[in-house]
């Protein structure tokens, strides 16, 4: 992986993990518009594109038609919020 800056390559990875997992269970309840927002959002983040962390946060803290608004897959929806909000203030540099 060619050097890039941002947050530490483990976060990036689990926040990755999250969206997967969560794109899995929402396309199997049918879902598919929001399970489609999150595979891009893990897309971005695979190109080194950092600006999705923001997108995934709004998409786990939003209103209406967000993850927020969902009472299913709660515990999963609470990870994904807690990873982008630990990789948006995590501590960014330089890495290979």
């Amino acid at each position: 992986m060619p050097a890039c800056y941002g947050p530490p390559a483990e976060t990036i990875a689990d926040l990755r993990e999250a969206l997967v997992r969560l794109h899995g269970l929402l396309l199997r309840q049918g879902m598919h518009a929001l399970a489609n927002r999150l595979l891009q959002d893990e897309q971005r983040l695979g190109r080194g594109d950092f600006s999705a962390i923001e997108s995934i946060v709004a998409e786990a803290t939003g209103g209406m038609g967000s993850l927020n608004d969902l009472a299913v897959f709660r515990e999963r929806i609470d990870e994904l919020r807690t990873l982008a909000q630990t990789a948006r203030s995590a501590p960014w540099s330089s890495r290979t």
